[in-house]
């Protein structure tokens, strides 16, 4: 893995909720388009997470993000906060069918530890990937958690997400919970998801 020279890791402000609305639709790999599916007046997903994003009313916020950044563009973004806060964003709750949310529901049962710190998402741009970015973001927030007092991080991850997992394992992550997610044509995924802690 090589690092990619020159890069800054920033807080993120207001003006990021676009970029991290991008990071948080990739890293859910399906999840939000098939809660959005259906949403009223045609809103798309992006839309709808960029705005929760920037409300910042709870843990997803861009008050709990951050950037890394070269000179000229931003390489990617990480969302995370106290697990005690894991919930889905009301907006996204009230624009998502039942179906959508009881396909979803064994994720939401499967809640963190409320003592640690729970990542979100991670993510980095096509050009960036492999190049060492995410580990640049995921030792960001673990040494934020670390900070803040809490004695781990927890994360949920596609079991299928080969690259991801090999990042994660890395930095010491288990996995303590299978989740049994049904595959739909917006969440290709097999194997369900995974309740990981560090």
């Amino acid at each position: 893995m090589s690092i990619l020279p020159n890069i800054d890791l920033r807080l993120a402000e207001p003006g990021d909720a676009p970029l991290l609305g991008v990071a948080a639709l990739a890293a859910g790999g399906g999840i939000y388009e098939h809660l959005l599916a259906k949403a009223a007046g045609g809103l798309d997903a992006a839309t709808v997470l960029a705005s929760a994003i920037a409300t910042g009313t709870d843990g997803l916020s861009w008050r709990h993000s951050v950037i890394a950044a070269a000179e000229t563009s931003d390489l990617g973004a990480a969302i995370a906060y106290p697990s005690s806060s894991f919930s889905l964003h009301p907006s996204i709750a009230r624009a998502a069918t039942t179906e959508a949310l009881d396909d979803l529901q064994p994720l939401f049962d499967a809640q963190p530890d409320p003592k640690t710190y729970y990542l979100h998402a991670i993510w980095a741009v096509a050009s960036a990937r492999g190049q060492g970015v995410g580990a640049l973001l995921l030792d960001a927030v673990l040494a934020m958690a670390a900070d803040a007092g809490f004695n781990g991080l927890s994360l949920h991850v596609w079991a299928d997400n080969k690259p991801a997992l090999k990042l994660y394992e890395s930095r010491g992550f288990k996995a303590i919970q299978a989740i049994d997610i049904p595959r739909r044509d917006r969440m290709p995924h097999s194997g369900g998801k995974l309740l990981m802690q560090a």
